[in-house]
């Protein structure tokens, strides 16, 4: 039997135990002065029952720069909402119109990239909603945080970087030195 399959019969499902584990070892950290100068989200510790076990802890880094680089559907999701609050499938249509097509996000990658967002405080639910008349009360409308629009700056000014590098290098097409 694997580690995994032990620890679930030990410690019982994980469903229902992810906050008592994270409140759990963010206490233990406290505690013990961050062991190890420990500054990742995961390390080891043993329960009160004598199971070791790992617990990942989300934080959120407050310098934008520990978002970087963003990956492509995070990009931009980050840019179709922009100062708007959009619901997904009006994110799906807004990357679509300022691709040209090029860029297509399925539904399981930016339902996913929505979920990881709100978790990581680059997105939040828009508190506002449309007029009844033009709204469906199912939708979800989504806005970026002040640090999901640092975090989209960031990554703006890093790729504006790379193409004055690929200017210098002559590797941008039509662009002659």
């Amino acid at each position: 039997m694997g580690r995994r399959a032990r620890m679930r019969r030990e410690v019982g499902p994980r469903s229902g135990s992810s906050t008592l584990r994270k409140k759990c070892f963010i206490l233990y950290l406290l505690a013990q002065g961050n062991p190890a100068g420990r500054t990742d989200a995961c390390a080891r510790r043993a329960l009160p029952f004598g199971v070791a076990m790992e617990s990942v802890v989300t934080r959120h880094p407050r310098s934008p720069e520990a978002f970087l680089p963003l990956s492509a559907p995070v990009l931009n999701i980050l840019l179709a909402i922009g100062s708007d609050r959009m619901h997904p499938y009006r994110i799906m249509q807004e990357i679509d119109r300022r691709t040209g097509g090029k860029a297509v996000i399925l539904p399981g990658t930016l339902y996913t990239s929505i979920a990881r967002m709100l978790d990581q405080g680059l997105v939040e639910d828009a508190p506002d909603r449309p007029e009844p008349e033009d709204d469906d009360a199912r939708r979800r409308y989504y806005r970026l945080t002040g640090l999901g629009r640092r975090v989209a700056a960031a990554e703006v000014e890093r790729m504006a970087a790379l193409i004055r590098v690929a200017k210098e290098q002559d590797l941008v097409p039509g662009e002659v030195s």
